[in-house]
């Protein structure tokens, strides 16, 4: 009787054990799949898709989005055997970019000739519309005029900033530094502000990121004296500094400081946070294509954190490689290429893992048959068959 119930407690034991098993390999499947298909969405890359991507064109025609960001679109104007020479131009100068991989001369070269191409066509370089709007090309969506209209798309990227956009002025609509800086300040400080002064942030600067926008802002912020540094804001992609008619001198330095930097703000060092927004990658991604050569760096900084002792080292990036990585696409390769080295990987571990279990069981038989003829050939036998005492 005890028997029996302990053979019945063992089996509900390993029934409750197995059911358990199942509900977690349910739960990590349901958790892999979600996993993927966030990833899929984050990055617009599928493993396998039903038809070819499509990118939204802007209602003016002038761009076209690719995760989030705007790129121009080639000029209209151009006619069709002269637009159709420039695009194989292009794809010539791409293929010598890639056959030129570790020739730093050969790479230059190849890499003129495509922005050579891109300018020609329209993609890059003046404007081809003559109606004064300014350029976004590259810019993310969600920080221009546009973002009323991309948040209304039904994309994965566009879904997460409806609360982005309601502030914004709509497209084709802008503001002066001089009135967003003033409609900012507290009524009772308008009307002391009599010295303004603006400077536009060139594309090539921010390389459309509002968080590279913000840390030129702090640059220039670091440069000024500590009485004029919240005299400096970022206003509509402007840097806009205004003081009261009291502090002239401290203006004009500090306008000085700011017009000096300007020259210079195109060559300004990209950090780990802006390299992430203007790529769109991860802090993971960014690491290990760090410690692999292909992110190259520019160097290390260190900076001491507000209000303590520590101090912090980071890597810096060199802003024409950021854009030449942004312009190539360099970033879906090497994605493709991590999921492809994952992949083997994974099946290599699997054949090792096979290959163990495999020469473990040679070696399990070859003991258990070895045991078995060592039982079998006792010592001495066929002397005691040979005395007759088998007989």
């Amino acid at each position: 009787m005890l028997a029996w119930r302990f053979v019945a407690r063992s089996e509900n034991r390993k029934n409750r054990c197995v059911h358990h098993l199942r509900r977690v390999r349910l739960t990590r499947r349901d958790l892999s799949s979600e996993t993927n298909s966030a990833r899929v969405g984050s990055f617009g890359m599928k493993r396998k898709t039903d038809g070819p991507v499509q990118h939204p064109d802007t209602p003016d025609g002038r761009y076209f989005v690719v995760r989030g960001r705007l790129w121009r679109k080639s000029n209209p104007g151009l006619g069709d055997d002269e637009r159709e020479s420039l695009v194989k131009e292009l794809m010539s100068a791409r293929r010598a970019v890639r056959d030129a991989r570790g020739q730093s001369v050969a790479t230059s070269e190849a890499r003129k000739r495509v922005d050579a191409a891109k300018v020609a066509l329209g993609e890059r370089g003046p404007v081809w519309w003559i109606d004064g709007i300014p350029d976004y090309n590259r810019h993310m969506a969600k920080n221009t005029p546009y973002a009323d209209w991309f948040s209304s798309l039904n994309m994965p990227e566009s879904r997460d900033i409806g609360q982005l956009v309601a502030s914004r002025p709509p497209p084709c609509v802008e503001l002066t530094g001089r009135q967003t800086y003033l409609e900012s300040m507290p009524k009772h400080e308008k009307n002391d502000i009599e010295l303004l002064r603006t400077w536009t942030l060139p594309s090539k600067a921010t390389l459309g990121s509002s968080v590279r926008a913000h840390g030129i802002l702090l640059e220039m912020r670091a440069r000024l004296p500590v009485s004029s540094k919240k005299s400096l804001v970022l206003e509509s992609g402007e840097l806009v500094l205004g003081m009261t008619a009291d502090a002239r001198s401290e203006f004009n330095a500090a306008a000085g400081v700011v017009s000096a930097a300007m020259k210079d703000i195109e060559t300004l060092p990209v950090i780990p946070r802006e390299i992430q927004d203007i790529l769109t990658i991860k802090p993971v991604e960014r690491h290990r294509w760090l410690a692999d050569g292909r992110l190259p760096s520019a160097g290390t900084r260190t900076v001491r954190l507000a209000g303590r002792a520590r101090q912090i080292t980071f890597h810096v990036f060199d802003p024409k490689v950021v854009e030449e990585l942004l312009d190539s696409g360099a970033v879906d390769e090497w994605r493709e290429d991590d999921i492809a080295a994952a992949a083997e990987n994974r099946r290599r571990a699997a054949y090792k893992a096979k290959l163990t279990r495999s020469l473990k069981k040679k070696s399990d038989e070859e003991a258990t048959a070895k045991s078995e003829t060592a039982a079998t050939n006792l010592s001495d036998w066929e002397e005691f068959d040979r005395d007759g005492l088998l007989r």
